[in-house]
């Protein structure tokens, strides 16, 4: 006797069932695991491995149903490191505030490659900025940076805030509305920061800290 075949032995409808329902599982732990990224992105990369059993219209149906996804459709940008003008890293840092879970947080972004860093804020006084730029910046990487970019009409124009930075050697540029430009830089991440940090809470906030998410 030969060897069986499929088309001897044909999948049943149940064992059919079984396997598309294993590979819907997978796909489904793989569009976790990649931070859920587009369809067209994710189908992409799936072909790119060269799994071409997976097809557009399955991946549409599993962010469709998909909670984070639902809630944070915006998909997170890619973030850019690259040197500019012959800066170097930690020459010039942008700082802003900006609110995740109705908290102030601290988003520093390097002028240069734009690497950046965040924390939550104590409360939005001069001396809890401050100490915030020290612990996620100046103490963590490259000491202090030669210039600090900030804002109008914020906490980092006090009078406090200047004389700390200048003890330290650094320079405080308080952009005027007309050259906004600049400020952009940091304020075009805060979509990204907050799209992940959204998704991380969602899945992990009950077992850690916002700091930890953060």
């Amino acid at each position: 006797m030969g060897e069986e075949t499929e088309q001897d032995n044909p999948p049943t409808i149940a064992s059919q069932f079984m396997i598309d329902r294993h590979n819907k599982v997978e796909v489904r732990r793989l569009h976790r695991q990649f931070d859920h990224p587009s369809v067209n992105r994710l189908h992409k990369l799936l072909e790119q491995a060269s799994h071409d059993d997976v097809d557009h219209k399955s991946l549409a149906e599993i962010e469709r149903y998909c909670h984070h996804c639902q809630m944070n459709r915006q998909a997170p940008r890619r973030f850019k490191f690259m040197l500019t003008n012959n800066q170097e890293f930690n020459f010039e840092i942008v700082v802003d505030v900006m609110y995740l879970d109705s908290e102030p947080v601290l988003h520093v972004v390097d002028s240069a490659t734009s690497f950046q860093a965040a924390k939550f804020l104590k409360s939005l006084s001069t001396k809890d900025t401050w100490e915030a730029i020290h612990i996620t910046w100046i103490d963590t990487y490259l000491g202090p940076p030669d210039v600090i970019l900030h804002d109008a009409g914020t906490n980092f124009a006090a009078n406090k805030f200047k004389v700390e930075a200048m003890m330290m050697g650094i320079q405080c540029h308080q952009m005027l509305v007309k050259a906004h430009s600049r400020i952009r830089k940091v304020k075009q991440y805060h979509a990204p920061l907050r799209y992940a940090f959204n998704i991380i809470l969602a899945e992990i906030g009950s077992t850690v800290s916002k700091d930890v998410v953060l």
